[in-house]
C-alpha cells in the first residue's frame, strides 16, 4: 500500500501548537487516513495528493474500506477532529462516492469529548448517514458523546444498514438498547463497556428499548450494569454465540442462558465463585448450549446426543 505523509497546512487554526501531519495510504480496496502521527512532513497541499492517490491506486467503482484515525498530540483536538471529518467528506463527495463504502473504521481519542458544532456552509464536507446506504461493517472507538456530536451521528438510518458493529466506548444500557432496536440487520454486535455510573446521562436514548433483531448471530458485551432487565425483553431468533464479560455479581445473569433456544456457545468472564460454576455445570444438561467456556475455571462441552 503506497504511503505518503504531509503536514497539516491549517496553521492558523493551531497557532502556537505543533501542526499534526496527515498520513495517507491507499490501495484498490482500502483507504487509510491518520492525523497526528509523527513523520516526514511536506508543505504540499494534502488534498491534492489525496486526490492523486485515489485516482491512481483505488478502483472507484468497487466496494471500498475506509480507515480513519486521530491521534492525541500538541494541538487542539477539536481542530483535528473536524479536519478528519472534512477529509472523509471530501473522499465521499468528490472522489469515491459513499455508495461504494461498505466498511468504515473510526479511531478517535477517548479520554474526553471533542467539541463539534454543525455548520450548514460545511455540509458538503460532512458524512451524511443516509448517504452510507451500503455500509455493512462499522468499527468505532472514541468518546461516547461523539456518537451524536460528530460528523457521523448514530442515527436510525445509519444503524439500519449495518450487519457488523463494534463499539469501543463507555455507554449506558439504554444506549445499547437503542442500537439494537434500530440495528435490525445486525448479525454481529460488540459493545465495550456498558457502565452503571453513566446510566443517568445516556447519549442516544433515555429509555430501554425492547429489541427484535432477527439476524443477530453473535453478541459480545462488557458490562458492570445488570443486563437481565433489558435482555429478557429482547428477541434474538438467530443468536448462536454469546460472549459476556461481567463486572458485577454474575449469578443473576444465568437465566439468560435459557432464553434463546438456538444458542450454541457461551463465553462467560466475571467474578464467579466455584459454587456458581458448579451450578452452571448442573444446569448445563438442561440447556441447548453446546459449549460453555469460563476462563480459568471451567469448560463444559456437549458430547451427548442432544448436540
Amino acid at each position: 500500500m503506497p504511503l505518503l505523509r504531509y503536514e497539516w497546512l491549517y496553521k492558523a487554526d493551531c497557532e502556537g501548537f505543533k501542526s499534526p501531519p496527515i498520513e495517507i495510504s491507499a490501495s484498490s480496496h482500502h483507504i487509510r487516513l491518520s492525523l497526528g502521527e509523527s513523520g516526514k512532513q511536506s508543505k504540499i497541499n494534502p488534498l491534492l495528493h489525496l486526490r492523486d492517490m485515489l485516482e491512481k491506486y483505488t478502483d472507484v467503482d468497487c466496494a471500498i474500506k475506509v480507515t480513519a484515525k486521530l491521534d492525541a498530540g500538541l494541538w487542539p483536538l477539536e481542530q483535528g477532529f473536524r479536519r478528519l471529518g472534512e477529509y472523509l467528506g471530501y473522499i465521499g463527495n468528490e472522489e469515491i462516492g459513499f455508495k461504494h463504502w461498505t466498511e468504515l473504521n473510526i479511531d478517535l481519542p477517548s479520554a474526553e469529548p471533542l467539541d463539534f458544532a454543525y455548520s450548514p456552509n460545511r455540509s458538503g464536507h460532512l458524512l451524511a448517514p443516509n448517504a452510507l446506504a451500503n455500509l455493512k461493517r462499522l468499527a468505532w472507538s472514541g468518546h461516547r458523546e461523539q456518537l451524536i456530536a460528530s460528523w457521523l451521528p448514530f442515527t436510525p438510518s445509519l444503524l439500519d444498514t449495518l450487519t457488523n458493529l463494534i463499539l469501543c466506548c463507555d455507554l449506558a444500557l439504554t444506549d445499547c438498547s437503542y442500537i439494537l432496536h434500530h440495528g435490525r440487520q445486525l448479525k454481529e454486535l460488540t459493545v465495550r463497556t456498558l457502565r452503571r455510573d453513566i446510566a443517568h446521562c445516556p447519549v442516544l436514548s433515555q429509555q430501554i428499548h425492547a429489541s427484535d433483531t432477527p439476524h443477530l448471530i453473535t453478541l459480545t458485551l462488557r458490562s458492570d450494569d445488570d443486563l437481565v432487565p433489558w435482555l429478557t425483553q429482547c428477541k434474538f431468533a438467530s443468536l448462536r454465540h454469546l460472549d459476556l464479560d461481567l463486572l458485577y455479581p454474575t449469578a443473576s445473569t444465568f437465566p439468560l442462558f435459557k432464553l434463546w433456544s438456538n444458542l450454541e456457545t457461551i463465553n462467560l468472564s466475571g467474578d464467579l465463585k466455584q459454587e456458581e460454576v458448579n451450578w452452571i455445570g448442573s444446569q448445563y444438561i438442561h440447556m441447548h448450549v453446546h459449549h460453555v467456556f469460563i476462563p480459568g475455571l471451567a469448560v463444559f462441552h456437549c458430547t451427548t446426543s442432544k448436540c
